[in-house]
């Protein structure tokens, strides 16, 4: 429970902080490769993740033309976003509660060993999706979604361009980072307690 919130934290705030999206097309230099300023693909960006985050915006808008695929499967990726963030935060309520009430019992000890297993068979997904990543990507893909939709042809669906699989692969290390920094606090402050 506390790594899936802790996924689920990270998964929100990749999804949140422009910043690493900008940085990792800047490198890329993607608005040069598909001819768009900067401006523009910072603002695409920005009106598509508003539209995956918010419950209350029913339409995708950007400058870039999309067809029924690419509405469908961002409508897929905003339900997907939305179970996770409603999962952080009633995981939040939960952890929280169980993290304080263990501790009052100084029985955070407890939460060691389930804590250090689940942390290992994390991290030693996130090892085979970084070292093998595009067969990690496409698994993910077909794991998570019911059709094909999130197969793009940059041809039909050119608003791909903006999403280079490097920025995914970012991802996957930007989210196994908070997660290992969250499990070291979280397993130091069992240790302090016990």
């Amino acid at each position: 429970m506390i790594l899936a919130w802790l996924v689920c934290l990270s998964v929100f705030l990749f999804m949140n902080l422009s910043i690493i999206y900008l940085i990792t097309i800047k490198i890329l230099n993607i608005s040069a490769s598909i001819h768009i300023s900067m401006a523009s693909v910072s603002n695409n960006y920005t009106n598509i993740i508003r539209y995956l985050q918010s419950p209350f915006i029913n339409q995708m808008h950007t400058a870039i033309p999309v067809n029924e695929v690419v509405i469908r499967h961002f409508r897929d990726v905003k339900t997907l976003l939305m179970i996770s963030n409603t999962l952080m935060i009633i995981l939040t309520l939960i952890a929280v509660k169980l993290i304080k009430r263990l501790s009052f019992a100084n029985k955070l000890w407890l939460l060691k060993m389930p804590l250090r297993s689940t942390y290992m068979l994390f991290t030693s997904l996130i090892l085979f999706s970084v070292v093998d990543f595009n067969d990690a990507f496409v698994f993910m893909h077909k794991l998570l979604f019911r059709n094909q939709d999130w197969i793009f042809d940059e041809k039909k669906e050119p608003i791909i361009n903006l999403f280079p699989s490097q920025y995914f692969m970012v991802g996957f290390i930007f989210i196994f980072l908070l997660v290992s920094i969250g499990m070291i606090l979280i397993l130091n402050k069992i240790k302090k307690d016990s």
